[in-house]
């Protein structure tokens, strides 16, 4: 029996009179001329998806901003991209966004959250750390402890230069330090006076972006005051890449997405985005190598004819994007496998049935591969044995398919001593349903056929 082909879908939520409409149409386009801008806010969040396909995923790194030549740091991890970039101008509630090139031990990425000593492994000052910045709490990396985005307890101020220290403090899995420490500078752009707020977040992720059916930008825009009233709102889209150019970038064929609210309802408006409408595309993997943020410029009119914009103050909003995907151009579908091990028998070297783990394995062309969290046997009143174990995957969009295993492990050493191969198919749909079958003969368990229904199998 097979669960039933839909899955719940989770939404990608990223925090982020005439004559009026036509200066916020001109303040809009004119954001194509202005300088650096970028904001993260530190009370928004990015929610992943569960069972991204990358979580586990672990491969040879292609390179890096301080990736180690020395053959005895091969497996030291390594800063790979970093946000704000090193001299940039950028917005005072800015959060530092790095991503390392190899994972790495979460508990080795700290930041002061009591006072402004410089104590962590990663530290922000405006004073040469005679004194630093005081951080929030870090949240979790959700890509595997390669991405940390880190933010500071309250705005920076305005118009500073802040040095970021990342110090070899950092360990990797491998038990080795950071490869090469490293600081870097930005500038916080001056303050002008607020008209409005803005809330989104620090970053969007390749591999949410891939997994989500329906992946949607989401900024939220408060009023300056309450009671006021937001009639109108033109957001301006546009790609920064990896050297700090602007990117013609357009949003369902145009540069601007113009809104118009008729209700008089007070407070903050929702600005939701297609993510799979922005030009260039964000399935391509060309996209993701090249373009390093995505910054959102607003210009609103309230209901009394005033206007306002943060085209060219600190309040515009500068996303980072995430490239944790795999190496390769690839569309994502889940995994349920079946694995029935009712006729096994333990031999006397193993563990009891009730203690063997289950999971699922994929292996990549690139070598890279990723594992599924491991699932119990289940036994039931009958003497049947087995699991249900799930995992998302990639399939690459040409050249050679990815390889699926079925692993289980009756002796706890975390090894596999039991292992079927899924037969390579055309995916006909969104997922997977894989049933392998366990057999005994002549007294020896033996690993049967896996069918996958519905399918052509190669």
């Amino acid at each position: 029996m097979h669960p039933p082909t839909g899955m719940k879908q989770s939404s990608l939520l990223i925090r982020g009179s005439l004559s009026s409409f036509l200066l916020l149409i001109l303040a809009a386009f004119s954001f194509y001329g202005c300088k650096d801008q970028s904001q993260s806010d530190g009370s928004s969040a990015l929610l992943a998806l569960l069972g991204s396909p990358s979580a586990a995923m672990t491969s040879t790194p292609s390179g890096g901003l301080d990736q180690p030549e020395n053959s005895t740091e091969v497996n030291a991890p390594y800063i790979q991209n970093m946000s704000p970039f090193n001299n940039s101008l950028t917005s005072v509630h800015s959060s530092i966004s790095i991503q390392f090139g190899r994972p790495v031990q979460p508990g080795s990425v700290t930041v002061n959250t009591t006072n402004q000593a410089c104590t962590g492994s990663v530290r922000i000052s405006r004073d040469n750390f005679a004194s630093c910045v005081r951080m929030a709490p870090l949240p979790a990396s959700i890509d595997g402890n390669l991405t940390f985005i880190l933010s500071p307890a309250e705005d920076l101020d305005g118009g500073i230069e802040y040095r970021v220290s990342i110090r070899n403090e950092i360990v990797g899995l491998s038990g080795l330090h950071l490869s090469t420490p490293q600081t870097t500078t930005f500038r916080t752009r001056s303050l002008d006076s607020k008209s409005f707020q803005v809330l989104f977040p620090a970053g969007i992720f390749r591999s949410s972006f891939l997994t989500n059916p329906d992946p949607i930008l989401t900024i939220r825009v408060r009023p300056d005051a309450p009671g006021r009233v937001i009639r109108q709102i033109v957001t301006v889209p546009r790609f920064r890449d990896e050297n700090g150019t602007f990117t013609h970038t357009e949003y369902q064929g145009h540069t601007n997405l113009d809104t118009t609210y008729f209700s008089d309802v007070t407070g903050a408006k929702t600005i939701q985005m297609q993510l799979t409408d922005f030009a260039p595309g964000l399935a391509s993997l060309e996209t993701w190598n090249h373009q390093k943020t995505l910054e959102i410029g607003i210009a609103l009119v309230y209901s009394d004819g005033a206007n306002a914009n943060n085209l060219n103050d600190a309040n515009s909003v500068v996303i980072a994007l995430v490239n944790d995907g795999p190496s390769f151009d690839a569309f994502s579908y889940g995994i349920l496998a079946f694995i029935d091990v009712s006729a096994f028998v333990a031999s006397p070297s193993e563990l009891p049935k009730a203690q063997w783990n289950s999971w699922i394995e994929v292996i990549y062309p690139d070598a890279s591969l990723s594992k599924s969290d491991p699932e119990l046997i289940s036994l039931d009143s009958e003497g049947g044995a087995y699991s249900f174990v799930g995992s998302r995957a990639w399939r690459p969009k040409a050249g050679l398919h990815e390889t699926v295993k079925l692993h289980i492990d009756s002796n706890g050493n975390g090894l596999p001593d039991y292992t079927w191969i899924v037969p390579d198919s055309n995916l006909n749909g969104d997922f997977l349903f894989p049933d392998a079958l366990g057999i005994r003969e002549d007294g020896v368990n033996i690993v049967g056929p896996v069918l996958v229904p519905g399918l052509e199998q190669f």
